[in-house]
């Protein structure tokens, strides 16, 4: 002990002598740096030429040509920047190279000087270039500001105002040309223009700018330009996001921005006005005809020369143009316009909101119309500029479809659709009166056809009453009035007379159920109410959300370690078979896992084997079988959260918020010296974990230690957290605002990822651990109970038995069970089934009583969980159970595929739709699973051989369970479940018989004397002990008696036996289907006789008889190849493009030949 205190002195003396070293040099330095300033002071005034004093000039002039700059000060942020300032001050007080770091170290504060400490006293023999200071500089001091700075600059899009914008192009620019200084200026200024909002980008595109500082003036003018004329743009956004994924395609457009959208006013045209610095031009009014005429000779506007695309006009100056809604209808046009006769309108279609999404806008009227004798429904849209017909309408319709060059057009909201399609002249009929227009094709879904502006302004004067949707206008010198189509209000019932209603033949409806109880006051919802927040914070902590693109990092005791059992050997289990295409497919997965380092090659002692498991989109998962290595793993006893205990903190929360994180596991490490023990082995090689795996024993345990730990600050204050299921809540959206904020603090500086699309914000109502959170309390899942809840009513005795046995299970818990079941248990009497008023209070009652307490226990995290479950042919049904005592019960019927299983598959797949469906309950504990399938008690030393297995084993991994058989009769409760869904058809086929038939048996009663009798005093209405007379047939015991007909027989046993329905059954089988219908004597000897003597039967069927005799060898061949036996070897790996091998032996010899064969061959090929 007293060795390693001398030791530990002598190293706190040498660590002190070294500072005391550096403390030294640090102030030799700034005294021969006093020294050169007074020298040079001291040679300015004294005017003195010598050779020393010339040269201690030019020293001083180095560090101090001009005393005011002050040195740049760097406190471990933004390197570039400081290096960028100490560059320009170097350059301008011209500091020798020798000199440049020395100087830049006095101006090393807060964090960054210590490292200036140690990084200069290792290097304090050495003259440090500052090319390389600068590089270990930036190594230790990461720049935020540069981090990622090309994806960031080519996203930079305006969202905010101009100048936002222009600062952070200018910040991200600055960094841009420090780290390549020969971006060209076109680069920079087709990215400036690039970014810019769509209302000022064509306008600066139009006008060509130069330079970045023409383009700044031009936009700015712009946007003062828009701001006088209304279009007021709104800040709330940050002036930073990312530019929007369009769904539909953008068109480009060198045409002027849009215009402002047209109001109601029919006499309203629109005007181009130049806006210059100077005083505008004289405008030259072209009439509408000589314009027209222009259009259709090719003619420029004003040069008259040929027009084309590429036409230059030489009056043609580039201009920039506002837009003014004037009450003049001459249409006006510049002097300076160059008159793009590629286009009639001066606009660029513009559509609202309302007529894409069907809303009902105060602009808008619908009316109904007609074309082609078909009903269509018409949008009168004063918000929209041109005409639209959908465009599936128009090709259903027939219409003449003509193709357009791309053309945009703008939706209100700002979006763009594609348009390529025109209709014109289409002719359409609205209240008796036919109208014709050109209309553009688009998608609309919302209506059939729009009208705007385009139409409206060819009526003249209007006049429209949007309240009682009233147009009136003069066609054709007619006056007309359209009537609009008046929007229905939802009639609210109640739920008695609702059968009154549907009973009046209404073909279509919308049932919206709501409590008439309640005060009727809905609660605001809160993320409308913060849905601009939260678009900002999820952009503030936009890395959260990201996928992670390096390994967690280590965090000591949280990294998840494995205890092995003492005397444990490692695991080493040989790979899982698999076929050649899902070879492919590990390969596959294994290099992307190798790729995003998440494994790494090994040379462990310990190999499990891997399960490749198949996914709902087709893809593949691949799974390690770690039930070897959890079996030798010493279990970790970290206390799991109580559910209980955690809905308790949300008594007094409103707002909620559910975060799931992104493969939780894989954002923790295993601890680096238990690596070796997560390896498993593919055909393709070794290799092992270096992130903590899925299916591992104690992943619960360690994943809910590191949680705990992180949210510390927070837990149980306005979060909780079940293992990756992360709960933040509170009583108000700005709290909740502020705790969201934290928590994704937390999980930044934390590096842990969430997963966008399962994340739920600042909601009222939210699903969380089996429960539905709400700000009035807690609800208990309800499909805990719907199994019992939606019990149909028993139309059977069959079902009437199952739902008392599930009853009668628990009866011990329901007070008066026998009273009040009581009435079931009598129909269950021979003969008695007779479903009654009784019987179904009784059905309710007992119900009722299952889900209700003291049946329903609440759960015990101190007591051991049981599952029991159970499969029949049509469902699988489980009960959680604690003490005897039930939690919850659930049922699931199959499907016609999933009821082609076997009885073990589907036992299994009970197993593990109730683990997944109580995983809240069961994970981080051990439970006990009980079922009536003795083969699943073994499932721990199974081999996993099959897809099913593969697929379902893989889910019950990472749970610490064991199987325990219990008989059918002991597992009343599961098998009733499995049960309830469904009964089992009792009509397989319906056989009917020839009406021919009925007349031949009558006719054979004629040739037995006794029978004749019989059917002569039934016929007279005497009676006859055994017989009736029903239909005219004779019958004794419900069984048509037949006469001594062998002809007659025959016939009737070849309907039952030869039938398609019947498929060519067995003798008994036969026999069943005969005697369930007819009666004869001698039926089963005649059957038999039938069926022996069936051609179809005796040539297509095996012998069933169980020891037909000693197999006969085959006689002895006299010579050689006069008896040969002869097969085919395929399934071969092809060579030479055989993969067939066809084999003749002689018996005799036993002399072979071989014969390469390659798909398809036939017999006379291989002959």
């Amino acid at each position: 002990m007293e060795e390693q205190f001398r030791n530990l002195e002598k190293r706190l003396e040498e660590q002190n002598s070294k500072l005391e070293d550096q403390n030294k040099r640090m102030e030799e330095k700034f005294d021969e740096l006093m020294k050169f300033m007074q020298a040079f002071k001291d040679s300015g005034n004294s005017n003195e030429d010598t050779s020393a004093n010339s040269h201690r000039s030019h020293q001083t002039r180095s560090l101090g040509m001009n005393p005011k700059l002050n040195f740049p000060k760097f406190d471990g942020t933004n390197p570039r920047n400081w290096v960028k300032k100490c560059c320009k001050y170097f350059s301008l007080c011209k500091i020798p190279d020798e000199q440049k770091v020395d100087l830049a170290s006095l101006n090393v504060i807060d964090k960054a000087e210590g490292w200036m400490m140690n990084y200069l006293s290792v290097r304090k023999s050495m003259i440090v270039d500052w090319n390389d200071f600068v590089a270990d500089l930036y190594a230790r001091f990461r720049d935020d500001s540069a981090h990622n700075v090309v994806e960031n600059f080519n996203k930079l899009q305006q969202t905010g105002s101009l100048e936002e914008y222009i600062d952070e192009f200018e910040n991200l620019r600055s960094i841009m040309m420090m780290n390549n200084h020969i971006l060209p200026d076109a680069y920079m200024l087709e990215s400036f223009i690039g970014g810019l909002k769509p209302t000022v980008k064509p306008f600066v595109k139009a006008l060509r700018p130069g330079t970045i500082a023409d383009a700044i003036d031009i936009a700015r003018l712009q946007e003062e330009n828009l701001t006088a004329m209304g279009h007021k743009p709104t800040y709330k956004q940050p002036y930073y996001s990312p530019k929007p994924l369009q769904s539909i395609p953008l068109i480009p457009s060198s045409k002027p921005p849009l215009l402002p959208t047209p109001t109601n006013k029919p006499n309203t045209t629109l005007t181009l006005t130049k806006y210059t610095h100077q005083k505008p031009k004289n405008f030259k009014y072209i009439p509408a005809d000589v314009r027209q005429e222009k259009i259709a000779k090719g003619l420029c506007y004003y040069c008259d020369a040929p027009y084309d695309r590429n036409h230059k006009c030489q009056f043609k100056e580039p201009q920039l143009f506002t837009v003014e809604i004037v009450g003049d209808e001459v249409e006006e046009v510049s002097e300076d316009d160059d008159g793009d006769m590629g286009e009639t309108d001066i606009t660029e279609p513009l559509i609202s909101m309302s007529a894409l999404s069907g809303s009902k806008g105060f602009s808008t009227m619908r009316v109904r119309g007609v074309v082609q004798g078909k009903p269509i429904q018409i949008l009168v849209d004063s918000g929209s500029t041109h005409n639209f017909v959908d465009l599936s309408i128009a090709q259903k319709l027939g219409c003449k479809v003509e193709t357009i060059p791309p053309q945009a057009i703008t939706v209100a909201d700002g979006n763009h659709l594609a348009c390529q399609h025109i209709c014109k002249g289409f002719t359409w009929t609205m209240q008796g009166i036919s109208f014709e227009a050109d209309v553009l094709l688009i998608p609309l879904g919302s209506c059939d056809m729009v009208l705007g502006v385009q139409w409206l302004s060819l009526l003249g004067p209007i006049s429209w009453d949007f309240m009682q949707l009233h147009m009136e206008f003069c066609f054709n010198g007619k006056t007309v009035l359209l009537k609009g189509i008046p929007s229905k209000k939802l009639k609210v019932i109640e739920g008695e007379p609702s059968s009154k209603v549907f009973s009046t033949a209404v073909q279509l409806c919308l049932i919206q159920v709501q409590d008439q109880s309640s005060d009727g006051s809905v609660a605001p919802n809160p993320q409308v109410l913060v849905a601009e927040e939260l678009k900002e914070l999820q952009l503030t902590y936009h890395m959260v959300f990201e996928d992670p693109l390096e390994l967690p990092p280590l965090r000591g005791v949280f990294d998840h370690p494995i205890p092995l059992l003492p005397d444990a050997t490692p695991v080493n289990i040989r790979p899982y078979r698999y076929p050649l295409k899902q070879r492919d497919i590990i390969e596959q997965l294994v290099q992307e896992m190798l790729d995003r380092g998440i494994i790494q090659t090994s040379d462990s002692p310990f190999a499990s084997p891997v399960v490749l498991v198949g996914k709902k989109d087709g893809t593949w998962r691949l799974c390690v079988d770690y039930r070897e290595l959890n079996n030798r793993t010493v279990k970790n006893k970290y206390p799991i959260p109580v559910i209980d205990e955690l809905l308790d903190e949300l008594s007094s929360a409103a707002v909620f918020s559910k975060l799931d994180l992104r493969s939780g596991y894989h954002q923790m490490r295993v601890h680096p010296p238990d690596v070796y023990k997560t390896a498993f082995k593919t055909h393709t090689g070794h290799y092992e974990f270096l992130v903590m795996p899925f299916g591992l024993t104690n992943a619960p345990a360690s994943f809910q230690n590191w949680m705990n730990q992180v949210f510390k600050p927070l837990l149980r204050k306005c979060v909780l957290v079940f293992f990756d299921d992360i709960l933040v809540y509170r009583k108000t959206v700005e709290e909740h605002w502020t705790h969201l904020a934290l928590v994704f603090e937390l999980m930044k500086s934390n590096h842990m990822f969430a997963k966008l699309s399962k994340c739920v914000f600042a909601t009222n109502k939210v699903e969380y651990l089996g429960h539905y959170i709400l700000a009035a309390g807690v609800q208990t899942d309800p499909n805990k109970v719907n199994a019992v809840q939606s019990w149909p009513v028993p139309t059977t005795v069959k079902d009437l038995r199952g739902f008392l046995g599930l009853a009668g299970y628990y009866r011990k818990f329901v007070k008066n069970y026998a009273s009040i079941s009581k009435p079931l248990t009598d129909l269950l009497k021979k003969n008695n089934f007779s479903w009654n008023d009784h019987a179904q209070l009784a059905f309710e009652h007992l119900k009722t009583a299952l889900v209700t307490a003291p049946v329903l226990a609440v759960p015990n995290f101190d007591k051991q969980f049981v599952v029991g479950t159970d499969a029949s042919k049509k469902g699988i049904g489980a009960v959680l159970m604690q003490e005897g005592h039930p939690l919850a019960f659930i049922s699931r019927s199959l499907g016609p595929k999933w009821q082609q299983l076997s009885v073990y598959e589907k036992e299994l797949l009970a197993i593990v739709f109730a683990v997944q469906k109580w995983e809240q309950y069961l994970l981080g504990s051990h439970f006990l699973i009980k079922t009536d399938q003795k083969s699943l008690k073994w499932l721990f030393q199974q081999k996993i051989s099959t897809p099913f297995q593969q697929f379902w084993l893989s889910k019950l991994m990472g749970f610490d369970y064991e199987i325990q058989y219990k008989s059918g009769k002991e597992n009343v409760a599961a098998d009733a479940l499995s049960r309830v869904n469904g009964t089992e058809i009792l009509l397989m086929a319906i056989s009917v018989m020839d009406s021919n038939l009925s007349a031949l048996i009558v006719a054979s009663y004629h040739l037995d004397t006794a029978l004749h009798d019989t059917y002569l005093a039934l016929s007279g209405g005497q009676l006859v002990d055994g017989f009736v007379l029903q239909n005219g047939l004779l019958k004794k015991k419900n069984r048509i008696v037949v006469g001594p007909d062998p002809v007659l027989r025959k016939k009737i046993i070849e309907w039952q036996h030869a039938a398609p329905e019947s498929g060519h059954g067995g003798r008994e089988l036969t026999v069943s289907r005969v005697k369930s219908i007819f009666s004869w004597k001698g039926l089963t000897q005649d059957v038999r006789h039938f069926v022996r003597h069936c051609v179809t039967c005796q040539s297509s069927k095996y012998d069933t008889v169980a020891s037909p005799g000693l197999l006969q060898p085959l006689p002895i061949p006299e010579q050689v190849w006069v008896d040969v036996s002869m097969d085919f070897i395929s399934g071969l790996p092809k060579s030479g493009g055989k993969e067939v091998i066809f084999v003749v032996v002689d018996r005799l010899s036993k002399y072979a030949h071989f014969m390469a064969l390659s798909h398809p061959y036939t017999a006379i090929t291989v002959a």
